[in-house]
């Protein structure tokens, strides 16, 4: 891993920490931080379950929490791609 992608990690860390302490939901607009950890998930178990969801990519991310934020499989660190590996 490189120093970028470790300072990347450290400095959204705190996110995921707290997700996995309370809702295990991480609303986030650094998809950089996303990959990367979803990349931490493949070997980071703890991680795959985690809810990312990125404010500025939703049409209006107001509504997925005003039905109650479910933790929907496409939005967890942890979805597989077709092939078997994760995205």
């Amino acid at each position: 891993m490189s120093e970028k992608h470790r300072r990347v990690l450290m400095n959204d860390l705190h996110l995921v920490e707290a997700a996995i302490a309370t809702d295990g939901i991480v609303v986030s607009r650094d998809d950089t931080a996303r990959d990367l950890f979803r990349a931490a998930s493949a070997t980071l178990g703890r991680l795959r379950r985690i809810v990312w969801v990125n404010p500025a990519d939703e049409a209006d991310p107001s509504e997925w929490l005003a039905k109650g934020a479910t933790a929907e499989e496409g939005r967890m660190l942890g979805k597989q791609v077709a092939n078997g590996e994760f995205c």
